[in-house]
């Protein structure tokens, strides 16, 4: 699947339920403020227009500004806050295009979060949150005890119920569009569809290295990089990467010596977190590595890292040899495409509301910083 953004809120808003029968307990939505309710940004799409309030943009602001600011607040009170204000709404225009990307995509395939099903799979959501339990997944919640203290971890995520619940409803769609989407390009999967993807400008055929964060410095990452850039073969580079990374061997050169590497999709990747890498991926000729790339902020402690490319022609043995992998990069990148379009869609009719202009961004930082302080 196309790696999917974490946004704000990571495992504590993941679709990820646990089956629950009817039962009568409550959990009733709170209301946004008049101040919470008002739109800053509008994003339209025909006769559609997705109002973007000022709830949704201070959790994406708190959720987002320490990778403009660093975590040092003061920074907002220098001469750097035009540009990090600057930097910060790219950031949030493109998280917020995602959400609602998601939701038209959503109605266009007739797939509806609103729906009955959608709020028995939030309230069982909440449910799990609150009182704790198992995930299908078999990971175990414990929950905070009450439906009050689980309102209040959201505030404390510079949440709301109505953010929280537009999250949730986000992620629903999000599943169901991926379910549906998949399935499609599974049966679409014919070996002239993968034949026309693997020889196409979408597709990349690469070598990777990879590092954990934390199993080696950076300085030490770009050392390495220099052995794999001056390797006198492929086969040498193939090896080094054996030795230096915890790489499956069989996923990075044949007994025989043939180099496996793999494919990648050019809408394969979140382009928030993953442009570097694409652009690398897609950028490298035959034989050439990149420079070290630094993936960070996912969340994912088998995702995050320092990343090293280099470029591998796409030959017919590797499609004759290598289906499987060709296969699930053209549904990944067929699924991709989808959202990407769906997203540059929202974005084409992005607006700035009246209202925006009236948001004081330090005082959404204190505020938040008070209420993280006041236990």
């Amino acid at each position: 699947m196309k790696k999917l953004l974490l946004l704000i809120i990571t495992a504590a808003l993941m679709f990820s339920l646990i089956s629950c029968g009817e039962d009568d307990e409550k959990f009733d939505p709170v209301p946004s403020t008049e101040e919470e309710s008002r739109v800053v940004m509008t994003f339209k799409v025909g006769d559609e227009t997705y109002p973007v309030r000022y709830e949704l943009y201070r959790a994406l602001f708190i959720g987002n500004h320490e990778l403009v600011d660093g975590g040092d607040l003061s920074r907002w009170s220098t001469s750097e806050r035009e540009q990090m204000l600057a930097d910060m709404d790219v950031i949030i225009t493109d998280r917020a295009a995602e959400i609602y990307s998601v939701l038209h995509l959503a109605k266009q395939l007739d797939i509806d979060p609103y729906s009955s099903a959608g709020d028995k799979a939030l309230h069982n959501r909440i449910k799990l949150y609150v009182h704790g339990g198992t995930t299908e997944s078999g990971t175990k919640v414990i929950g905070y005890g009450s439906y009050a203290k689980y309102l209040d971890s959201l505030a404390k995520k510079g949440m709301n119920y109505s953010v929280g619940e537009l999250m949730f409803r986000y992620s629903y769609a999000l599943d169901k569009i991926n379910e549906k989407l998949v399935k499609a390009a599974l049966e679409g999967a014919t070996d002239s569809a993968l034949r026309s993807y693997y020889e196409s400008e979408d597709c990349a055929r690469i070598l990777e290295a990879y590092f954990q964060l934390g199993t080696k410095t950076e300085e030490r990452v770009n050392e390495i990089r220099d052995d794999l850039a001056y390797a006198d073969t492929l086969a040498e580079a193939a090896a080094l990467i054996i030795y230096y990374t915890a790489a499956i061997p069989s996923e990075v050169i044949t007994p025989e010596g043939e180099i496996v590497g793999k494919p990648v999709g050019f809408y394969e990747l979140d382009d928030y977190y993953y442009l570097e890498y694409t652009i690398a991926a897609f950028g490298l000729g035959a034989g050439e590595t990149s420079g070290v790339i630094t993936i960070d902020n996912v969340h994912d402690s088998y995702t995050d890292g320092y990343y090293i490319l280099i470029g591998l022609e796409k030959t017919e043995d590797y499609f004759k040899d290598n289906k499987s992998a060709i296969r699930q990069s053209y549904v990944n990148n067929t699924v991709g495409r989808k959202l990407y379009s769906a997203k540059a869609t929202l974005l084409d009719g992005f607006a700035y509301s009246a209202n925006y202009d009236s948001i004081d961004h330090i005082k959404i930082l204190e505020e938040h910083d008070i209420l993280i302080n006041s236990d």
